[in-house]
């Protein structure tokens, strides 16, 4: 309770008037004030509070404070400027304090040098809670070397992504020049018939043509004489570039309707081939530098018919085999240049334009 002095003392048969009444008003004083005597929400003047005693302050939400001020205890609440001195708890963040060494609900301090201390850094290979490793492990992050590469003992073929191109030739006694899908980054190439128990001749080049730049090509023939006509394939896995599209290449007689060669595979033809889709625009080589005859046509199957093929291919049954089955060549559909090919970075640009010979074709069923 506050303490009140009079500013006028009566004498006991003093005449009372109306200054005297004032004075004992007006000239008293209040001192002792208590914090239970100030009505909440009280507005008091900043040149009214004594910042300098022991008892914590109490700033209302609407209380302004300027200049430089001192504090002991605890500061609650929002801060609209600059608090300086030294504080008890200004290494907190939503009331977690800060550490120097590794310590459940504790926030990691740097060092002097804006690092981490050495010795916390048990831990700090951790992403989502996986480990890093230097070796090839179920459950671990593979870490690169000394010199920013895989240590060469953990990269296996199960490590590789690889992808699976097959190109064919159904031309009788005549031989077929391909370029091979993945070209440089492909192994060897792996061949088959169509029919168990056929002949078939498969050699690097047999009189094609090539260019300027390397190229993996293969030259294939159905040979067998005793049979009727068959395809004969050759698959080459490579390490793929990811490529978005489904390239189906298809060497069309338009008079006898039937495939005399074929390339399908995830990726252009130009791809570990010099990565040039203007010197290897299609997988034909003996077309690169001489016409067509009247004939033949070069068709690229429109890339939504290509992809569904795609998906119904097996280890036994390839795109061409599908095609022969259930389709048969359709109408020339618009090529809008939104077909993704890739280098041996991974990367990505979009085919612009087709070679003069292709034609871009949708597929029909039977």
């Amino acid at each position: 309770m506050a303490d009140l002095t009079r500013g006028y003392t009566f004498g006991a048969t003093e005449t009372v008037t109306n200054t005297k009444l004032h004075n004992l008003v007006d000239l008293g004083d209040v001192s002792a004030i208590v914090n239970t005597d100030i009505a909440s929400g009280a507005a008091i003047e900043e040149s009214k509070i004594a910042f300098d005693g022991s008892t914590v302050v109490l700033v209302g939400n609407t209380q302004t404070i300027t200049g430089n001020k001192t504090f002991t205890g605890s500061l609650t609440g929002s801060l609209t400027g600059s608090l300086t001195g030294t504080a008890s708890n200004a290494d907190t963040v939503d009331s977690i304090h800060a550490s120097t060494a590794a310590e459940a609900n504790k926030l990691l301090a740097l060092n002097a040098s804006a690092k981490f201390a050495a010795d916390i850094t048990g831990d700090a290979d951790t992403v989502d809670g996986i480990h890093a490793s230097s070796g090839a492990a179920a459950n671990k992050l593979l870490a690169l070397n000394a010199s920013g590469i895989f240590p060469s003992n953990v990269v296996s073929s199960a490590t590789l992504r690889t992808a699976s191109g097959v190109v064919t030739s159904g031309t009788a006694k005549s031989f077929t020049q391909l370029t091979l899908p993945g070209g440089a980054y492909g192994f060897y190439p792996q061949v088959r018939s169509q029919f168990a128990g056929r002949k078939i001749s498969a050699r690097i080049s047999e009189d094609g043509m090539v260019g300027s730049s390397y190229i993996a090509s293969i030259a294939l023939e159905p040979t067998d004489p005793q049979t009727a006509l068959f395809v004969a394939y050759a698959q080459q896995t490579y390490v793929t570039a990811s490529g978005e599209d489904y390239f189906i290449f298809l060497l069309y007689d338009n008079v006898t309707k039937q495939i005399n060669g074929s390339y399908s595979a995830p990726d252009h033809p130009c791809y570990g081939n010099g990565d040039d889709e203007n010197e290897v625009p299609h997988p034909f080589t003996d077309y690169w530098y001489k016409p067509l005859p009247n004939n033949l046509e070069i068709i690229l199957v429109e890339k939504n018919i290509a992809k569904k093929i795609q998906k119904k291919t097996t280890r036994k049954k390839g795109a061409v085999d599908i095609i022969n089955e259930e389709y048969e060549v359709g109408a020339i559909t618009e090529f809008k240049k939104d077909l993704d090919i890739s280098d041996y970075e991974s990367n990505h640009r979009k085919l612009q334009k087709l070679h003069k010979d292709i034609k871009y074709r949708k597929l029909k069923l039977k």
